[in-house]
C-alpha cells in the first residue's frame, strides 16, 4: 500500500486500528450513481474532482477523512471541498450515510469553524485562535479518541448525529477537552499519588483503582472524593487529581450533589440513584476527559466525575431500553 506522505500513512493506520476495514483511495473520481441522471461532483472548473480520501464504515454509515498535511493551516476552502465531496455521496448514496472528517497536520485558519459546523464535518484539531500549533502526537491522541468514540456513539444510537451542527459538536467536544488538558498540564502536573502527593499520572491512577468497589462519594468545596474497596482513595477538583492508599480528608459539603443522568436525553437525577448504580459495585475502566474523570462500573454504566457534578449512564444496547 503507497501512501503520499507519512501523515496520511499514520491517519491511516490509526484508522485502521479502529475499523479493520479502512483502506485508502488516491485520485479517487467521486462519481455520482443514479440511473436517472449520472454525474460527476464538481467543485470548480469542469465537472470532475480527484480527491484523497480514507474510507472505513462503521455499521450502516461510510466515514470519509481527508488528510492535509501542510506547512500552514489549512483554509476555509479545504473545508468547503469536503464539505461538497461528502453531501454529493449523500445525496446519491442509496441512503447509505456519509461523514466527513477533515484532519490537518497545522491545524485551521480563521473561518473553517462556522463552515465545519454549518456543514456537519468534525476538524482534528478544532480551530482555536488563542492556542500554539500543536504537535502531531497530539493530533493523533485526539485522533484516536475520536474514532473510538464515533464508533461507540453509531452502534447506540445516530439518532440526530446527521443533523448539522451534531456531528461537529460530537468531535469538538472531545477535542475540545483534550487541548484544555494539554493547556492543565503546561500549567501544573495533573496527577498526584499519596500523602507527599508525588508526581503520577493516568496509567499509574488505573493500575491502582480497576478492580475495586466502590464504598462512596462525597463532594467537598472543590472536588469529590471516591473511596474504594480494598481501601484506596480518589480526588478529582478542577485542575488536579490525588489518589491514594491513605484516606484523602476534606470538608464535605452540605449542600445537594449536582446529579445527571442518562448520555442520549440528560437530565438531573439524585444523589441516591448514582449511589445506588455505583456503590458496591467495581471499577472496570477508567478515561481522562480533560474536565473529569469518567470510571466504567462493572462494563454497564459510566460514571462521569467532574469536580462539582457526577453524572451516571448505562452503556448498554439499546439506549432506549436501558434509561435510568
Amino acid at each position: 500500500m503507497k501512501f503520499k506522505n507519512k501523515f496520511e500513512e499514520d491517519v491511516f493506520a490509526t484508522a485502521h486500528k479502529h475499523i479493520a476495514n479502512a483502506r485508502i483511495e488516491h485520485n479517487k473520481v467521486v462519481k455520482v450513481a443514479s440511473t436517472h441522471h449520472p454525474e460527476i461532483a464538481s467543485f470548480s472548473g469542469p465537472p470532475k474532482k480527484e480527491v484523497d480520501v480514507i474510507v472505513a464504515d462503521i455499521g450502516g454509515v461510510t466515514l470519509l477523512i481527508s488528510c492535509k498535511d501542510y506547512s500552514k493551516a489549512a483554509s476555509p476552502g479545504d473545508v468547503q471541498e469536503w464539505d461538497s465531496v461528502v453531501k454529493a455521496m449523500n445525496q446519491y448514496g442509496g441512503g447509505r450515510h456519509y461523514v466527513g472528517i477533515v484532519i490537518c497536520s497545522s491545524g485551521f485558519s480563521e473561518g473553517c469553524e462556522p463552515w465545519a459546523s454549518a456543514a456537519n464535518l468534525m476538524l482534528i484539531p478544532p480551530y482555536r485562535p488563542e492556542s500554539d500549533k500543536l504537535e502531531r502526537h497530539q493530533i493523533f491522541s485526539m485522533l484516536n479518541r475520536v474514532l473510538g468514540a464515533l464508533q461507540k456513539r453509531i452502534a447506540i444510537s445516530t439518532n440526530g448525529l446527521f443533523e448539522a451542527p451534531n456531528l461537529y459538536d460530537f468531535g469538538f467536544k472531545l477535542t475540545d477537552g483534550f487541548e484544555e488538558m494539554w493547556r492543565r498540564k503546561k500549567e501544573s502536573q495533573r496527577y498526584e499519588f499519596g500523602e507527599e502527593r508525588w508526581i503520577s499520572s493516568f496509567s499509574e491512577l488505573v493500575n491502582n483503582v480497576v478492580g475495586k468497589n466502590v464504598v462512596g462519594l462525597k463532594a467537598t468545596d472543590n472536588s469529590v472524593i471516591v473511596t474504594l474497596d480494598p481501601p484506596y482513595w480518589v480526588s478529582v477538583g478542577i485542575d488536579k487529581i490525588h489518589h491514594s492508599r491513605n484516606q484523602i480528608f476534606a470538608q464535605e459539603k452540605s449542600d445537594e450533589f449536582q446529579c445527571r443522568k442518562n448520555m442520549m436525553e440528560p437530565s438531573p437525577c439524585t444523589k441516591f440513584l448514582v449511589d445506588e448504580i455505583c456503590v458496591g459495585r467495581a471499577i472496570s475502566s477508567a478515561c481522562d476527559w480533560g474536565d473529569s474523570l469518567e470510571f466504567g462500573i462493572d462494563g454497564k454504566f459510566n460514571l462521569r466525575i467532574f469536580s462539582s457534578m457526577l453524572w451516571i449512564y448505562s452503556t448498554e444496547n439499546p439506549p432506549e431500553a436501558h434509561m435510568l
